[in-house]
């Protein structure tokens, strides 16, 4: 803990639950967007040219113009999951 390392220590017999609590929340997120931020952090790892940035606006754009935004957006205000949660379209 003291190199701060660690977020949270939990005994043996909670390491399932505390790892579903992590892990779920990435789970519900919409995949494709999730792919592409994986992409970008990738990609970035070196150092951030004016190239990447140009790169980081077109993934951005492109995200917001694909069809998971206006899905989330959708499932948002119907108060319901969005498709790739399982939700009605």
């Amino acid at each position: 803990m003291r190199l701060g390392l660690l977020a949270r220590v939990v005994a043996e017999d909670e390491m399932d639950a505390a790892i579903e609590a992590e892990v779920v929340p990435y789970l519900d997120c919409a995949p494709e967007a999730v792919a592409r931020a994986k992409r970008l952090a990738q990609r970035l790892g070196a150092g951030i040219t004016e190239d990447d940035i140009h790169h980081t606006i077109g993934e951005l754009a492109a995200c917001w113009t694909g069809d998971e935004a206006p899905e989330g957006i959708a499932a948002f205000f119907a108060k319901r999951k969005p498709r790739w949660q399982g939700g009605d379209a």
